[in-house]
């Protein structure tokens, strides 16, 4: 019975992960849907799995407030109806990933997912080869993805999910060292340079925890905790008095071809926003909205139509978040931030490191992924699926540490 419950769950996990990864276009509304009814329908067969999903979801406050300003939103967005029905996509999308997390770290057998992680890399070498090895591109690979950056972000996500996964075998260096191959060929400056630095902060802060530091480790402790508790008041107020003279920064001190010439994207929209800085054009009305659309009003849609199209979701997220949610909505993102590493500096224990050195990785490279592409809160993409995952994992691991014993390693 255990070794079923172990297989359906695993199988729930891959789902959506290889739904995002294998190409474009696999996970839509409806697929979704069905998905969100059988993983509710397991956690309800779980007692204790539905228990712990409302326990974590209750956890996620900064998260629920950010929805409901998503939703007040609607009284003065471009496209209420639009922003209506995608608040409400993106409620049961975070109700579904916080099901995963649970379900996740409750399996015993982590075989299923290696044995798919094996697969995958073997998938993704064999669309390479047909999408660009027999186009007679070497570098700045794409496999099904339109661009570069979408393949590299993927592989330097799934990377992640193979440390985790980790065993001294030839088929896990062989596939671990295949994925690292594909993202350093994407030539995707964002992804690789994503991967070395938050993999190099984690290797250093796990080196750190092996050595005898106790009196250094108790002084950071502290530091950390006053360091966070400042930031909860300074960063929101100076956001709320200074956004006009933020929003005036950016718009005449960031360089036009930054980032592969976002800038110039960046300061087009932000110029068509600047009536509504505090609280924004409404959420989700910024792109996908047909001739209501910010970008329709500018000088970009005339002169250079294709390239904006093809941008849709190459803008940064947090310039979308400023645009649609405004200077209120940057700040209960930052919020979010800070109630994650406040948990994280909470949730202690050797058993449960791995879970957090993955809910970490994921979590920075989310944060950082976010600044030239749009992600956080846009429709249903891996990245903001890994951003919450990364958030309600560490949560449940808040919740579980004082039964520090039902962490135990993942069995073969």
């Amino acid at each position: 019975m255990k070794i079923e419950k172990d297989l359906i769950g695993s199988l729930l996990f891959i789902a959506p992960v290889m739904l995002i990864t294998i190409g474009t276009g696999f996970f839509k509304r409806p697929i979704f849907f069905v998905l969100f009814l059988l993983t509710l329908a397991f956690c309800l067969s779980n007692k204790n799995y539905f228990n712990n999903v409302l326990k974590v979801i209750a956890k996620l406050t900064p998260m629920l407030i950010l929805l409901i300003w998503c939703l007040i939103s609607a009284s003065w967005s471009l496209a209420p109806e639009k922003t209506v029905v995608d608040t409400f996509w993106q409620c049961l999308f975070i109700i579904y990933v916080v099901m995963i997390s649970i379900i996740f770290v409750e399996l015993k057998t982590i075989t299923i997912i290696r044995i798919f992680l094996y697969l995958w890399v073997l998938y993704m070498f064999a669309t390479v080869i047909v999408f660009d090895v027999a186009v007679g591109r070497y570098t700045e690979i794409t496999g099904v993805f339109p661009v570069k950056n979408n393949f590299g972000t993927v592989l330097a996500t799934m990377l992640s999910i193979f440390v985790f996964c980790r065993k001294r075998s030839i088929a896990y260096s062989l596939a671990i060292s295949g994925a690292l191959t594909l993202l350093i060929f994407t030539i995707s400056k964002t992804a690789i340079m994503s991967f070395f630095m938050i993999s190099t902060i984690i290797f250093l802060k796990n080196l750190s925890a092996k050595l005898d530091m106790t009196g250094l480790d108790a002084a950071l402790r502290l530091s950390r905790n006053i360091f966070l508790k400042v930031m909860i008041l300074v960063l929101p107020l100076t956001i709320l008095n200074y956004y006009y003279e933020i929003y005036l920064w950016m718009l005449y001190e960031i360089p036009d071809h930054i980032l592969t010439g976002r800038g110039l994207l960046w300061k087009e929209m932000l110029y068509q926003a600047s009536t509504n800085l505090l609280y924004g054009v409404g959420y989700s009305s910024v792109w996908n909205i047909g001739e209501l659309s910010l970008i329709n009003a500018t000088s970009l849609a005339y002169l250079h139509t294709e390239w904006v199209n093809k941008l849709v979701a190459s803008d940064s997220g947090y310039i979308d978040i400023f645009i649609s949610l405004g200077a209120i909505g940057i700040v209960l993102l930052i919020l979010l931030y800070i109630d994650y590493f406040t948990t994280y500096v909470k949730v202690e224990g050797k058993r449960i490191s791995r879970y957090k050195n993955l809910s970490l990785y994921l979590f920075l490279y989310s944060l950082v992924n976010n600044i030239t592409e749009s992600t956080f809160l846009f429709s249903m993409n891996f990245v903001w699926l890994s951003f919450i995952f990364s958030y309600a994992l560490l949560k449940y691991l808040y919740i579980k540490q004082s039964n520090i014993k039902s962490f135990g390693e993942y069995s073969e």
